[in-house]
């Protein structure tokens, strides 16, 4: 570890929901430096899936992976991903929004930032 404190955490099918997603996104705008986060399969929807997006448009944040399968992210989630992509701040190498219940307006703010491609199916 070095001193550089947890860099990934896997949370699949632990039941966060979107309380425990904003949550993780208070620790990461707090200054946490997740690296990676696995949060499928936690019936997480455009709460907590908005508050994370908030968190990667956070200064100094270092997310790179976040796996989001198995969630209940609907159209409002995915535009504020969608939103927070191209951010500055966003350190956002993949996502991952298999399985989600994402609508063709979520799909097409997602589509329509150019530089990502994410696994929406």
């Amino acid at each position: 570890r070095g001193g550089g404190g947890l860099v990934e955490l896997h949370l699949h099918n632990c039941a966060l929901k979107d309380v425990g997603a904003s949550y993780l996104a208070d620790l990461i705008k707090a200054g946490c430096k997740f690296k990676r986060l696995d949060l499928g399969m936690n019936e997480i929807g455009d709460t907590g899936t908005a508050a994370l997006a908030q968190a990667v448009q956070a200064e100094g944040n270092q997310l790179e992976y976040l796996q989001m399968r198995l969630n209940r992210c609907r159209n409002d989630g995915a535009k504020a991903l969608a939103h927070a992509l191209p951010d500055a701040q966003c350190q956002l190498k993949f996502l991952g929004l298999t399985s989600n219940v994402i609508g063709t307006a979520g799909l097409r703010a997602l589509m329509e930032v150019g530089r990502w491609a994410c696994s929406c199916f």
